[in-house]
C-alpha cells in the first residue's frame, strides 16, 4: 500500500493548465497503437492469464486476438462488441453499455485522464505529494453539482513530476472508501509519445475485488494499420450468442 502525504503547495495556478495541456498534446499525438498484450485477471480465487496481439486506432476501434489459453478474437468500436471463438464457431454480440467491467477490453492508456474528467469534475491542484517514495504532483477531481455522477466524492490523480504523465488515480465514495484505482508504470518515449508499458487496475465489485494486470510488449506507435484488421468476417456456420 502506497504511503501518501502532501507537502506545502509550491505550484503556481498556471501549473494545472500546463499539465492538462501536456496530457492533451501527448494523447492527441497517439493515432494508432499495436503490439503484444499479456493480461492477468484475478477475481476472488480465480486467476486467468491471456496473451495475444492488440490493435488500436482512434477514435474507437479496438481488436484483441488472444492466442492463450484459447483462441478468441474481440472487436469493439465503443458502441458494439464482438467476442468470437473460432474453435467453437460461436460469436457473442453485445452493446458496449451492456458489458460488465470485467468483460471490457482494457485498452485505455490513461493518457488524457484530466481532459476526460474536466467535463464533469472540478480539478484542484493540491501540490507536491509522495507516492511510493517518489515525488509527484497531486490533483483532486471533485464532481460538479451538475454532474450525474453518483456515489463518488472525489478522484485523486498523481502526476509524475519528472515527465508530467499520470502514475496513479484512485476513486473514492461518499464515505471516503476507495472504489477502485489504476497505476501506470514503465513509460517509454515513442518519438514524442509517452506510453506506459504496464497498467494495474483494481475495482471493488459486488462479487468481490477484481484485479487486472496488463503488460504491453513490442509496441508500435503511429504505424499504419490495415483497415481490414477491424473487420470481423465470420464463417457462415458461426452461431450467434446474444
Amino acid at each position: 500500500i502506497a504511503v501518501l502525504f502532501c507537502c506545502v503547495n509550491l505550484l503556481s495556478a498556471d501549473e494545472l493548465q500546463n499539465i492538462i495541456a501536456k496530457l492533451k498534446s501527448n494523447d492527441e499525438s497517439l493515432k494508432t497503437c499495436k503490439g503484444s498484450i499479456i493480461q492477468t485477471t484475478i477475481l476472488g480465487k480465480n486467476k486467468k492469464t491471456f496473451s495475444g496481439k492488440f490493435y488500436f486506432q482512434k477514435p474507437d476501434k479496438v481488436k484483441i486476438e488472444y492466442e492463450k489459453p484459447f483462441d478468441q478474437i474481440i472487436v469493439s468500436n465503443d458502441e458494439k462488441f464482438w467476442q468470437y471463438v473460432p474453435s467453437q464457431k460461436t460469436v457473442r454480440v453485445a452493446k458496449w453499455s451492456e458489458l460488465d467491467i470485467s468483460e471490457k477490453p482494457e485498452l485505455d492508456f490513461g493518457l488524457n485522464i484530466l481532459g476526460q474528467l474536466r467535463e464533469d469534475y472540478a480539478l484542484e491542484l493540491k501540490g507536491f505529494a509522495k507516492l511510493d517514495g517518489g515525488e509527484t504532483i497531486l490533483i483532486n477531481a471533485i464532481p460538479n453539482v451538475k454532474t450525474e455522477v453518483k456515489n463518488i466524492s472525489k478522484i485523486s490523480i498523481w502526476i509524475s513530476k519528472e515527465f508530467l504523465m499520470p502514475l496513479k488515480f484512485e476513486i473514492y465514495d461518499e464515505s471516503d472508501n476507495v472504489l477502485g484505482w489504476v497505476m501506470y508504470e514503465n513509460y517509454k518515449d515513442y518519438s514524442g509519445v509517452m506510453f506506459p508499458q504496464k497498467i494495474h487496475m483494481w475495482n471493488r465489485l459486488p462479487a468481490g475485488h477484481i484485479f487486472n494486470h496488463i503488460t504491453y510488449r513490442n509496441v508500435d506507435i503511429n504505424k499504419a494499420i490495415d483497415k481490414n484488421i477491424f473487420n470481423l468476417v465470420l464463417p457462415k456456420d458461426t452461431k450467434v450468442v446474444e
